[in-house]
């Protein structure tokens, strides 16, 4: 009977021997397999494998390639930037000012038809306006004297030209606006060479045939000749 239940328990326990028999040599090739060092280098390894698309968390990222070696800077070429966009600058300002020229002047206070001025006003007046000619006149000069070779200055030099041209005629309508005692025959004269002034930038402007310009310019000697005869 012992014999008996000897051989039923070896019995009952042999399949859970055999099952745990395939566990065990795992279990234990994984707790106490290699030794430390040779865990951590497994370990290494699988942490920085090269196949690995990023870096493990707490991990450093690859060394990155150094930068490619910089070449010498490009030498830097003259620009011509500047100077077309300070010709479009005064090409828009010659036509702002064109344009407050064609506004009405304000009216003039109503005065009295009799109304009589001083010596001292009338010389006052005078040097006034044959002070703002000189300074138009001196401007317009100056202008016109300068010249380049190179096609984009000497745009350029000819906007300021036009500029020049503008900028006079409404110096000499202002001398005249501040300066109601100014004579007869030299308030003309100014009216007559600011319109001139004026309209020679109109005139070019519009690429008028060359006998319109000369007529313009005509005028404007005529008025100056006139101007300097009345402010000696």
């Amino acid at each position: 009977m012992l014999a008996a239940a000897r051989h039923r328990w070896e019995t009952d326990r042999r399949p859970l021997h055999t099952g745990w028999s395939r566990f065990v040599p795992f279990a234990y090739g994984f707790l106490a397999g290699p030794g430390r060092e040779s865990l951590n280098s497994q370990a290494e390894n699988r942490r920085y494998d090269h196949g690995m698309s990023n870096p493990p968390y707490g991990g450093m990222p690859p060394a990155q390639a150094p930068w490619p070696p910089q070449g010498p800077p490009p030498a830097r070429q003259s620009s011509r930037l500047p100077l077309v966009l300070t010709a479009a600058l005064a090409v828009i300002a010659i036509i702002i000012a064109i344009a407050s020229w064609f506004q009405p002047a304000p009216e003039p206070e109503a005065q009295a038809t009799e109304q009589q001025f001083s010596e001292q006003e009338v010389t006052e007046a005078k040097e006034a306006v044959c002070g703002a000619w000189d300074a138009a006149y001196n401007a317009i000069q100056t202008a016109a004297s300068r010249t380049s070779n190179d096609e984009t200055i000497a745009f350029i030099l000819a906007v300021e030209v036009k500029l020049a041209f503008h900028a006079s005629g409404d110096y000499i309508e202002s001398a005249l606006r501040d300066h109601s005692a100014t004579e007869n025959d030299l308030a003309e004269a100014a009216r007559q060479l600011s319109s001139a002034y004026h309209r020679a930038i109109l005139f070019q402007l519009a690429d008028e045939p060359s006998n319109k310009v000369d007529e313009i310019k005509s005028e404007i000697r005529a008025a100056e000749s006139t101007l300097k005869l009345e402010c000696e």
